[in-house]
């Protein structure tokens, strides 16, 4: 079974699985990112959507005491 992460799959052709190229690119609201993407081999055009979450950590050691506690 081979790795295949979330970039690479991305960028992997739905058809044939060959390598592609994004050829144009559009930046929304929320940090939605739209990418047209062209293979380079079967010439198949797709599109992918990338969604920018940001993620917080919390770091504090007594969540009790905290001003944002859940408890």
């Amino acid at each position: 079974m081979s790795d295949i992460t979330t970039e690479t799959a991305a960028r992997m052709c739905p058809n044939c699985g060959g390598d592609t190229v994004v050829y144009f690119t559009r930046d929304l609201e929320d940090g939605i990112t739209i990418r047209r993407r062209r293979c380079v081999v079967c010439k198949t055009k797709f599109e992918t959507v990338e969604i920018f979450r940001r993620v917080i950590k919390n770091n504090q050691k007594n969540y009790r005491s905290s001003k944002y506690s859940r408890f």
